[in-house]
């Protein structure tokens, strides 16, 4: 409906508000398995790599990368054009199977850096192609609002971070102390979120009010009871 309506004002705030939304919702959880994954790893069954860090960050690089180049083809097909989406998916394709070719060469690390490197490919190619449909956008206008949300994922995994120091009763081993330390670091990261939001101006004083309204939302007046029935 904004794009039908021609305001290109209007359409450029709507790309941008779905990109800050769509950071918003991958930067962090993604951060968090990212950091915090072996634990949860070991938390549900036990087991225990060197590699798995390393594997983790990866997946979840691919996974970042992937969230915003579906976000680019959804804004693209918005305006009825289905070319340029078309050649990503190409693109995509052709790096994949390159990979699969090359996946004894490239072993394990380097087939989810190549699957990594293909989502990053096809996010840069819709960001070029949502900047050539409107005119009206331009992508370091994504700038601000990333650093924001990056500093405050930061800050947020920060108090994670300093949650793991604090000691555990020894009253439990192994995987049940997993858990345990994974509960007191979601604790801190939770109650370091909002203030981290704040500080860092992630949101604005209406992305506030709406994500209030959205865990308390408001109760529908009750209506009074009419003459007749107090009669």
């Amino acid at each position: 409906m904004v794009y039908a309506s021609g305001a290109q004002e209007e359409m450029r705030k709507l790309i941008t508000k779905s990109f800050k939304i769509t950071l918003g919702l991958c930067l962090f959880p993604l951060a968090f398995i990212a950091f915090f994954g072996p634990t949860m790893i070991f938390a549900w069954t036990g087991q225990t790599a060197s590699s798995l860090r390393v594997a983790l960050w990866l997946v979840c690089a691919a996974g970042f990368f992937q969230a915003f180049s579906v976000l680019g083809l959804v804004l693209y097909r918005v305006s009825g054009n289905a070319l340029l989406d078309n050649i990503r998916q190409a693109l995509r394709i052709a790096c994949l199977l390159a990979i699969a070719a090359f996946a004894r060469h490239l072993g394990f690390y380097g087939v989810l850096a190549g699957l990594a490197l293909t989502e990053f490919a096809g996010m840069i190619f819709m960001v070029y192609a949502i900047t050539k449909t409107f005119h009206s956008f331009h992508p370091r206008s994504l700038l601000p609002d990333a650093v924001k949300l990056t500093l405050a994922s930061a800050a947020v995994l920060a108090a994670g971070a300093i949650a793991t120091r604090i000691p555990l009763p020894p009253i439990v081993g192994g995987r049940w102390l997993a858990v345990l330390d994974l509960a007191k670091v979601s604790l801190a990261c939770l109650l370091a979120t909002w203030p981290a939001l704040v500080l860092t101006k992630s949101v604005t004083g209406a992305e506030s009010k709406a994500l209030i309204s959205i865990v308390r939302p408001r109760r529908a007046p009750t209506e009074l009871p009419c003459a007749e029935s107090v009669t």
